[in-house]
């Protein structure tokens, strides 16, 4: 074939029988987590703050103006979907009410991400969300471990930017998870696996271009700093994962 005398590899997709990819799905425990997490006092706590009371109250006044009803004040208002829609207006080149003041924008962005913050940081909310792809993942890293020869040296997978989300609060368990700083459009997350120079193999996580500081890198001026040596790294990806056949009685039981 013309790319095979290109020495480009062809392209494989395997479709899945499980929809991990998108936050919880179908997971009635994971809309629960969720909940609680925004009425638990650091989530109350944050919206009570002065600037961010004095900010809804704003943006209720704001909205209002323009004829939009909006209940800001709601404790249940989905902030996330309206940092969502106007992020994807800036992304595309749409506008934006002119009410919406640069101020204005950067308080929904951040109030949304805090809340994010709050409910990704749940106990057990990354395996509720998560646990199946971190399972897939560690099945397929391990095959690699395995045996280099036979296993695919790409394998893609396309989400939703709540996906890297919960996945930067995996990865850095013990680090302080999920930091709040929502993933960009096109962000991506990349698991380099290969072997260092003691023929050691190591797995390099990749986020957006830069290595991503997880738990179990290594430190100081060794070799390969960032990197994980891959059976610290599959006890990273183990201990939020949780297997296709456990995950619906992981669902109904806290």
């Amino acid at each position: 074939s013309p790319a095979g005398d290109l020495g480009i590899s062809s392209l494989h997709t395997i479709a899945s029988g499980h929809d991990n990819l998108m936050p919880g799905p179908q997971c009635s425990r994971f809309g629960s987590v969720n909940r609680g997490a925004l009425t638990a006092t650091p989530a109350s706590s944050f919206m009570a703050e002065p600037t961010i009371a004095a900010a809804v109250k704003t943006l209720d006044a704001v909205f209002n103006e323009l004829n939009t009803s909006l209940p800001f004040t709601d404790p249940g208002y989905n902030w996330q979907y309206l940092m969502d829609n106007l992020q994807c207006k800036v992304c595309h080149n749409k506008t934006i009410p002119p009410a919406v003041s640069v101020a204005l924008f950067d308080d929904i962005v951040r109030i949304a991400s805090a809340r994010w913050a709050f409910q990704i940081n749940a106990p057990d909310a990354v395996k509720l969300a998560m646990g199946t792809l971190f399972f897939e993942l560690a099945e397929m890293i391990g095959a690699q471990a395995a045996d280099l020869d036979t296993t695919p040296v790409f394998t893609y997978l396309s989400a939703h930017d709540s996906t890297i989300a919960y996945m930067l609060a995996g990865l850095r368990a013990g680090l302080g998870g999920f930091d709040g700083v929502w993933p960009p459009y096109a962000s991506n997350l990349h698991f380099l696996t290969y072997a260092d120079p003691a023929h050691q193999l190591v797995v390099l996580p990749i986020y957006n271009g830069a290595i991503l500081d997880v738990a179990c890198a290594q430190r100081g001026d060794g070799p390969l700093p960032g990197a994980c040596r891959i059976n610290d790294f599959m006890a990273l990806l183990n201990s939020s994962a949780v297997s296709f056949d456990e995950y619906p009685k992981f669902c109904r039981n806290p």
